[in-house]
């Protein structure tokens, strides 16, 4: 039976993917061997090397050399360059991507699709418009929601717990609960850290301050 390694995603912590994964694992038995399966929070127009569980199960394809599934191709990626970069990478590495809803695949039985990439530039740049149109449709609800008096954004008060700032930046905590045992030297520094985890310095400084009490 041919493997099979279960990508997922969705774009926000509000959101849950286990709707996409429970849907997948149900659709794949009988027809693929489950090595692997990944999801994450996090937005379809990141790269790749951003993109951790992504990442994952791309080594984990690679190694097993299985098949990456995604419920579609919106969920693999909305950033059309870096879509067809990914995908033109695991192809070279004869890895196969099969995308559920759009039902296309790189490779169908050992042979590659001769119009795997026509219609896959088309659908990548149908997802990255259609990822416009929704920054579209907020911004502007957002401005007629000013425009009539409301306010956006977290209550006059609000401050972030530590819970939720593990829950948006794990490795950043856990970055500077070492720091606060005492751990000295530019690794540590609020600009190196803020650097890493590519946030911005007032993020490392309101979590510095939190621990510290």
């Amino acid at each position: 039976m041919e493997k099979a390694v279960l990508y997922c995603r969705v774009s926000t912590h509000t959101q849950d993917f286990d709707r996409q994964v429970k849907e997948l694992e149900d659709w794949a038995v009988g027809k693929y061997e489950i090595v692997g399966s990944y999801a994450e929070k996090i937005s379809g127009a990141k790269k790749v090397a951003d993109r951790p569980m992504l990442s994952n199960a791309i080594d984990c394809a690679i190694k097993e050399q299985a098949t990456i599934v995604s419920w579609e191709l919106s969920r693999l990626g909305r950033n059309a360059g870096e879509l067809l970069k990914t995908v033109l990478e695991l192809k070279e590495q004869g890895v196969n991507v099969f995308f559920k809803k759009e039902n296309i695949s790189i490779f169908s039985d050992g042979k590659e699709n001769p119009f795997f990439l026509v219609m896959l530039s088309t659908l990548a740049v149908c997802a990255e418009l259609e990822r416009g149109n929704i920054r579209e449709r907020m911004r502007s609800g957002y401005t007629y929601f000013r425009a009539n008096g409301g306010k956006v954004g977290r209550k006059v008060g609000y401050r972030k717990t530590i819970k939720e700032y593990e829950k948006d930046y794990p490795a950043l905590v856990a970055d500077l609960r070492e720091k606060a045992k005492g751990v000295k030297g530019k690794l540590y520094s609020v600009r190196a850290l803020a650097e890493r985890h590519k946030v911005n310095p007032s993020t490392v400084q309101s979590i510095t301050r939190i621990l510290r009490k």
